[in-house]
């Protein structure tokens, strides 16, 4: 549990269109439990245009990975750096690792946020103060809703939902 309500909050799932939907009601979620704090979102750029319309988010950190790594290596890490000093400018209280892997991990640390949620996984567990509590399950949506359920947030609502523009809602009632 959080000893005060954070006021800025980073949620990660860093690829996968479908993976990156599925965290949507822990993004409802977060919202409606911290209904002032700022809520960012770190994603990959493919999977973040999917967010880029959400309601509950206040803004989307993207990590161009495919352009990163068509750098030469001094370059990848000076892009790699000034994503470490962006993430750590927003000063985040709260950082949620949905995906846990040894990029996001690192990420989530570099951070500097108090509070570090994420799986106890063996070799990068130990970046996380706060371990995701998870139940018995095999639906990768109630992996996601353990999460909020960790921090004491009702994770009842597992609706997805992908929000759209004007334009793009126009779009599909002309063509499809």
């Amino acid at each position: 549990m959080l000893k005060e309500r954070p006021k800025r909050i980073l949620i990660t799932r860093l690829r996968f269109i479908g993976d990156v939907v599925l965290t949507t009601p822990v993004i409802r979620a977060i919202r409606r439990a911290y209904p002032r704090a700022e809520i960012i979102y770190l994603a990959e750029a493919e999977p973040a245009s999917i967010l880029e319309h959400d309601p509950d988010l206040n803004g989307i950190i993207v990590l161009d990975r495919d352009h990163i790594s068509t750098l030469p290596m001094g370059q990848q890490w000076r892009e790699y750096f000034h994503l470490f000093r962006r993430i750590r400018a927003y000063r985040f209280d709260l950082v949620i690792d949905l995906f846990c892997n040894p990029r996001s991990a690192l990420l989530t640390l570099l951070s500097g946020a108090r509070y570090r949620l994420g799986d106890d996984v063996r070799g990068r567990g130990w970046v996380y103060n706060l371990k995701i509590k998870r139940r018995d399950s095999i639906r990768v949506l109630d992996a996601y809703l353990d999460a909020v359920r960790t921090l004491g947030i009702s994770g009842e609502d597992d609706r997805t939902n992908i929000s759209i523009s004007c334009a793009e809602a126009t779009w599909a009632s002309t063509y499809l």
